[in-house]
């Protein structure tokens, strides 16, 4: 996806990010995301390792100034292992506002994603799953559905859970 193509994009779009790797059943996966979530998206990023950092934590990147967690929800949710292949590093800052309105409070991460992220107008066909059926018990609330769609599984990540700290704290505000 073009960059051009994310700045012009009306507010009900969304974006369509590959996940690497596929399902235990061999399903590709892709993740789902509001435009009003995502307020950039990276051709290449590169990141520094954190010493002793949650798998999912894969390091931390410079991002217009700040600093911010580099995730990867494959490995929080227990798709992938943390040596899963991005083919390449790109990503998605995505953002969970504070209880301000003011970009300056709100809660920002860096999302890896697989090659091939693009934007859809409207939300595709889908059929609802139950998310127990793929993701352990104490991942369920880091989604907020799992869904069959022609291409495989479709995963809406609830990013105001995992970015509020409500999994083990990494984004907690509590330091």
């Amino acid at each position: 996806m073009e960059m051009r193509d994310f700045q012009g994009a009306t507010s009900g779009s969304l974006i369509i990010a590959p996940a690497a790797g596929t399902s235990p059943e061999g399903d590709p996966i892709c993740f789902l995301f509001s435009l009003s979530q995502v307020e950039d998206i990276l051709g290449s990023l590169e990141f520094s390792r954190v010493p002793f950092a949650p798998s999912y934590i894969h390091g931390i990147a410079n991002w217009r100034g700040l600093a911010l967690p580099v995730l990867s929800i494959e490995v929080l949710l227990g798709l992938a292992t943390e040596r899963c292949s991005y083919e390449g590093t790109r990503g998605l800052v995505v953002k969970k506002t504070g209880p301000v309105d003011d970009p300056e409070h709100w809660k920002r991460v860096l999302v890896r994603i697989a090659p091939g992220c693009r934007m859809l107008s409207s939300v595709p066909k889908t059929e609802p799953l139950v998310a127990g059926d793929y993701l352990a018990a104490d991942r369920l609330s880091a989604v907020k559905g799992v869904y069959g769609w022609e291409e495989g599984l479709l995963i809406v990540p609830h990013l105001e859970q995992i970015l509020s700290g409500e999994l083990n704290g990494v984004f907690s505000d509590d330091t």
